[in-house]
């Protein structure tokens, strides 16, 4: 890949004696050398790409401050005030649809579940916790033929987190959760790192080998069944259906490996990788990070579908997240 290596010192530098060592303070030399990456790097996709369409999703977990949020007036000559304001140059090209609602949410504070999913969790009956699948899913079916990832899933909590307080905001026909990714570099080495020969004959004889255990546990199931009541049988057919789900990834994987990843004029020091979400000097760098990476997936069509939660709903920011939920109209608060 064409990538320009330079990168600023890191965060995690410090100054090593014979006995000791000492971390350093944020400096200046530790931020990203860029005028603004976002600016450079996401220019409109070029028509190149084709008629396709591409889709993030982008939660925010504390909700918006309405009133700074929605549109004044209604139809194409609406006005962007307050929190939209910034767009105005890209109105022409914008839909605000107001007037939403997921009356199958349950609280006022987590509620990533069934953000995309619109389900209630309580609905089936035996079950505390059960999902269904996510939009995202049902758009990225009809086009994961054509791109080496089907959907990419971002979050600042990364992996899938716990019933009722998911940090992924993907979720399979089976109402499983997909989990996110949280690790800049590690988003970036799966996009745009190609791993050496050796790597890739060792990743196929390793894809072959998961997917002939997934066989031989496909085949031992259906003489297994058959000594079940009705209920396990059920549970059984349910736990198979999500090993089909990992047999059919492995063959998607196994149809890409040899198959060169994009290669793109990038400057490692336009994007942050080293920037940890949780980590209060890089969470901006790491938003803007992910953002752009989100840009560069789709420029490469590596992928047509993005879900992305840039905060969790239990902090993340400087007050708790009930300090400025329940805001009270303090101005300061609001902002």
């Amino acid at each position: 890949m064409n990538i320009q290596t330079f990168k600023p010192i890191s965060r995690r530098h410090a100054l090593r004696g014979l006995s000791a060592t000492i971390g350093l303070p944020f400096l200046e030399a530790m931020m990203p050398r860029r005028v603004s990456a976002a600016t450079r790097l996401m220019a409109p996709l070029p028509k190149s790409l084709g008629a396709h369409p591409r889709v993030i999703f982008v939660y925010h977990p504390l909700g918006v401050h309405l009133p700074a949020w929605t549109p004044k007036g209604e139809g194409s000559g609406y006005e962007l005030h307050g929190t939209l304001e910034p767009l105005k140059p890209y109105q022409k090209d914008l839909t605000v649809i107001s007037g939403l609602a997921n009356p199958t949410s349950k609280g006022g504070h987590a509620v990533g579940d069934t953000w995309l999913t619109c389900t209630n969790l309580t609905a089936v009956p035996g079950k505390d916790y059960q999902n269904a699948v996510s939009i995202d899913q049902v758009i990225a079916k009809n086009s994961e033929k054509d791109t080496r990832f089907g959907s990419l899933e971002i979050s600042m909590g990364g992996g899938s987190g716990s019933p009722g307080h998911s940090t992924t905001l993907a979720f399979d026909f089976k109402g499983s959760p997909i989990p996110a990714e949280n690790n800049p570099q590690r988003l970036f080495d799966r996009l745009f790192t190609d791993p050496g020969q050796n790597s890739v004959a060792d990743i196929k004889r390793r894809l072959a080998e998961k997917r002939s255990i997934l066989d031989d546990v496909l085949e031992e199931s259906k003489a297994f069944n058959a000594r079940l009541g009705k209920a396990d049988q059920n549970k059984l057919a349910e736990y198979m259906e999500s090993v089909r789900s990992v047999e059919t990834r492995i063959q998607r994987l196994e149809g890409w490996a040899d198959r060169q990843k994009p290669k793109l004029q990038i400057k490692t020091a336009d994007i942050e990788l080293e920037a940890a979400p949780n980590n209060e000097h890089d969470r901006e760098m790491w938003i803007d990070g992910m953002y752009e990476l989100s840009y560069l997936a789709f420029l490469a069509d590596s992928t047509r579908v993005v879900t992305y939660a840039p905060h969790t709903e239990a902090g993340g920011l400087a007050r708790t997240h009930h300090d400025y939920s329940h805001h009270g109209n303090d101005p300061g608060k609001i902002t």
